[in-house]
């Protein structure tokens, strides 16, 4: 795929599509942002996406749930940083082209990921806090950005400005 503005985002779903979330504010402080898909055709990915949501104000990290709908961290505002994670509702295979708010008082909402039981987790990156769910999981992080679990269930978390990455193991 080519000429999209400013990827902020991949994630595959079950069936094998491609979903992109980028774009930005705009000169004028409105959303351009998008969330678009590429069909998975027989191992090949279309060329030209579906749009799924359009004028989006910075929308960043996103991730599946067991059900196949769609959770995507939204920035609201570049000066406060507040934000939100929205949830695109898979309804028989197709995801519905409006967000319903799931997670406010966010802060630059970067990652949004699911662990093997459904909790949502969600990397603020200004606070340095992931929520795990509407609730704090860890807190006192440089700038976290982006989540992975490994196969024995530690999160690893990478952090923006100093370059590392930390592994967060369950109690």
């Amino acid at each position: 795929a080519s000429g999209l503005s400013k990827i902020g985002s991949l994630q595959f779903d079950s069936a094998g599509d491609l979903f992109v979330t980028g774009g930005d504010a705009g000169d004028g402080g409105e959303g351009q942002g998008f969330i678009d898909e590429f069909v998975n055709s027989g191992g090949t990915l279309s060329s030209t996406p579906n749009s799924i949501a359009t004028g989006l104000y910075n929308p960043g990290g996103m991730a599946f749930d067991s059900a196949g709908n769609l959770y995507v961290g939204i920035e609201n505002s570049l000066q406060t940083g507040d934000g939100q994670v929205y949830e695109y509702a898979n309804n028989g295979g197709i995801l519905s082209s409006t967000g319903t708010e799931y997670i406010s008082s966010l802060s630059h909402p970067l990652g949004v990921l699911f662990d093997n039981s459904d909790n949502l987790y969600v990397a603020n990156f200004t606070t340095g806090i992931i929520n795990e769910g509407a609730g704090t999981f860890v807190s006192g992080l440089s700038y976290p950005t982006f989540m992975t679990f490994n196969s024995l269930g530690d999160m690893y978390v990478s952090l923006y400005l100093n370059g590392d990455i930390d592994e967060i193991t369950p109690d």
